[in-house]
């Protein structure tokens, strides 16, 4: 899958069509290119669920301000890749295990409850992401290799990759 220069957006397999209806489904195509975005649907016709998760390369994040001054809802950051995938390309990164969406009060009792009774939080797993932040004060990283190892969180940045000029 090609992502360079590309919008990418953590999604997970809820399950459950009826849950689904709670969030934004996503369609995917062989590539993981985002072919379907929509903002929690009467009538869901997939489990993958856009997480709240968006990783913006640089060159998108004007389309920001270019999607709010259309007037279009600023208040749910869903709307604006439901609106973008129909402009480029934006990809999803399936995350797997354990996820629960803690805006809503009987899933954030359901974390609670596995805090309070001492179960370590099962954390979603990543096998292998790379991407690189560029920012004018640093060079390129590659970050990232996330993993769940028994419940407990594990994470490593990479090594810099280069230096800007």
């Amino acid at each position: 899958m090609s992502k360079k220069g590309s919008p990418v957006i953590g999604v997970h397999n809820i399950g459950e069509l009826e849950r689904a209806s709670k969030f934004s489904t996503v369609k995917l195509d062989k590539k993981n290119r985002i072919v379907s975005f929509i903002g929690k649907p009467k009538r869901p016709t997939s489990t993958l669920i856009g997480i709240g998760i968006y990783l913006f390369p640089a060159q998108t994040l004007w389309m920001i301000r270019e999607y709010i001054q259309r007037g279009l809802r600023g208040d749910q950051p869903g709307r604006f890749i439901e609106w973008l995938h129909k402009i480029e390309p934006v990809y999803g990164y399936k995350l797997q295990g354990y996820w629960c969406d803690i805006g809503m009060p009987e899933t954030y009792l359901e974390a609670l409850r596995y805090v309070l009774d001492g179960r370590p939080l099962p954390l979603l797993t990543v096998k292998h992401m790379q991407m690189k932040v560029d920012s004018p004060n640093s060079s390129a990283r590659t970050i990232c290799n996330v993993t769940n190892s028994n419940g407990r969180h594990k994470e490593s940045l990479g090594a810099r990759e280069g230096t800007r000029r």
